[in-house]
């Protein structure tokens, strides 16, 4: 009767210690994965700013600045968003904001990367598998 008294304990341990694992890896994944789409939101909102702030110096640029600009109003946009992105290390350690354009078959940049070839980043097919958010936007979509 004792043995019997003993193995129901340590069986009534064993689920508890079963039930207590199974929920604590069921929290942690919630809450990683809670984590994660509040951090994609945030990312979505910055680049939507981004975008938002550039298309209204365009706007301004095309109704304002067409002749003060060599290149024109798109010279004088472009020249503008370099500047204001020059001395920008980002945000974090891992975050970046890129600027390209589509010019043939390539994608061409037109900020400087902050992790490789910072100065001069070279161009891309626009077919390859490289870049894949920056062909995104280009061809209209979500990058």
């Amino acid at each position: 009767m004792y043995r019997s008294v003993r193995q129901r304990i340590f069986l009534l341990l064993v689920i508890l210690t079963l039930a207590c694992s199974t929920m604590a890896v069921v929290a942690i994944t919630l809450l990683y994965r809670t984590a994660f789409d509040e951090e994609r939101a945030r990312l979505t909102e910055i680049t939507q700013t981004q975008a938002r702030l550039m298309e209204a110096v365009a706007r301004f640029d095309s109704q304002f600045s067409a002749q003060d600009h060599p290149e024109g109003a798109q010279g004088a946009t472009l020249s503008q968003i370099v500047e204001a992105h020059k001395y920008n290390t980002g945000f974090g350690q891992t975050g970046e904001i890129t600027l390209g354009r589509r010019e043939g078959d390539q994608i061409v940049w037109i900020l400087p990367h902050r992790h490789l070839d910072l100065d001069h980043p070279q161009p891309i097919p626009f077919t390859g598998h490289l870049a894949e958010p920056m062909r995104l936007a280009l061809s209209g979509k979500s990058g």
